[in-house]
């Protein structure tokens, strides 16, 4: 996870070392300082003010720019790679990206399908009231060339 700092940058709370070599590769690539701190965190300075505005909502909650939707598909395959290293699971058949927020469901959703990555939403209806549903894309590595919908065959691909 990460959080906005109090100075002039971002604070990223990591473990896994796939997700800390990421963020150092791209704090290289962009000319960012970064600094590691106790705890697993890490400081990043950049003007946090930008970040929040490009990707929170005013209810404080993830999404993206609309103008994304017409990214060009470099830009594209650099920011689904920033998405699974920041909040997504990589494993043997494909990954998961998981999200709380309705806006970056919908928004991803249209990314996806705009730039031909077939993907499934679960949708997990948590019994905590502190805590959010949540949202999980499924991401298959079978390069399937059309989705299907509505396939007899299987019942969890009606929609």
């Amino acid at each position: 996870g990460y959080s906005i700092g109090r100075g002039n940058f971002i604070q990223f709370h990591l473990k896994k070392e796939r997700k800390i070599q990421y963020l150092k590769q791209i704090c290289e690539e962009c000319g960012l300082k970064i600094e590691e701190k106790a705890n697993n965190q890490y400081n990043v300075y950049t003007d946090p003010k930008i970040f929040r505005e490009l990707f929170y909502n005013e209810n404080n909650e993830k999404t993206f720019p609309n103008s994304f939707l017409t990214m060009s598909k470099e830009s594209f395959e650099y920011f689904f790679e920033g998405l699974i290293n920041s909040d997504g699971y990589i494993y043997k058949t494909g990954l998961n990206y998981f999200t709380t927020s309705v806006e970056l469901k919908e928004r991803l959703s249209a990314l996806f399908s705009i730039n031909n990555v077939n993907h499934t939403i679960t949708y997990n209806k948590l019994n905590n009231e502190n805590w959010k549903d949540l949202y999980i894309f499924n991401i298959s590595n079978n390069k399937n060339k059309y989705p299907i919908f509505n396939d007899s065959r299987t019942k969890s691909s009606f929609s």
